[in-house]
């Protein structure tokens, strides 16, 4: 079995520089389900473009979310992905990665857009001989931990590239399912276009209001959930004494708040 999974990742990349175009777009449904312990939350919708150098990750953008409401896959099958209203804006919340660089950069929406650059997080994937069909696709099975949470993926070895949903990359394949243990995260197969003659490119993450952007790294990042945190319980204790009847308000932790919880 150990023979097979190590052939397995390699050939993906040797035939890499073989395919004269890998430029694509995936629609991924992406639901982060805070509290709930289980895959509860609103629905959106996500993309990741990609080619054979690099790869951008999109959700909370305001253009998808007017996408939500009448969206179809390939297979013709209708799908309807409610946001409930759920904040946005124009750039949305984005991961741009590059294989030729070691760091990651990404924003996240909370108290407005923050931005994080970051070295490439070291994956260690266990990968497992067990498959299920996701599309036209044969996927494969890989666990692994990351920033608190144990992962589950599904990748496809017939798209050789190593990009999946957020920040989750570096298999034999393209990531088109992942989940945390708890699903409190998930991103899940829509439609693919690969390869792809769209003209939508894999851009870099722009600021939405023209000003220089203020990266964060992973220490500055944990250290602003802290404060976020912080704030909005000091508000909620405010909103008490408004609204004595309104009960005891207790501070949410990290891991009820963000999906990223741990260096």
């Amino acid at each position: 079995m150990n023979k097979f999974l190590t052939i397995l990742f390699l050939i993906p990349f040797l035939c890499l520089g073989q395919s004269p175009n890998n430029k694509g777009i995936v629609y991924y449904g992406q639901i982060e389900s805070s509290y709930f312990g289980s895959k509860n939350g609103k629905e959106r919708l996500a993309t990741l473009v990609f080619n054979k150098k690099e790869s951008s990750y999109t959700c909370q953008k305001d253009s998808l979310d007017a996408l939500i409401t009448n969206f179809s896959n390939r297979q013709g099958e209708r799908t309807i992905l409610t946001s409930g209203g759920l904040p946005a804006t124009s750039n949305g919340s984005q991961v741009f990665t590059s294989l030729v660089k070691d760091s990651v950069w990404s924003s996240f929406l909370k108290n407005g857009l923050q931005y994080v650059a970051e070295k490439k997080y070291p994956f260690k994937w266990e990968l497992k001989n067990e498959t299920k069909t996701i599309g036209k696709y044969t996927c494969y099975k890989a666990i692994t931990y990351f920033r608190g949470r144990n992962y589950t993926a599904w990748y496809a070895p017939d798209i050789p590239l190593p990009y999946g949903p957020w920040k989750l990359q570096g298999l034999p394949g393209l990531i088109l399912e992942a989940y945390d243990n708890t699903e409190e995260i998930y991103y899940y197969f829509k439609s693919i276009e690969y390869p792809t003659a769209n003209k939508t490119g894999v851009s870099f993450i722009k600021s939405e209001n023209g000003k220089p952007i203020k990266w964060l790294d992973m220490k500055g990042y944990l250290q602003f959930c802290e404060e976020y945190l912080q704030k909005m319980y000091e508000k909620m204790l405010i909103a008490d004494k408004e609204s004595p009847n309104s009960g005891y308000s207790e501070k949410a932790t990290i891991d009820q708040t963000f999906k990223e919880i741990a260096l």
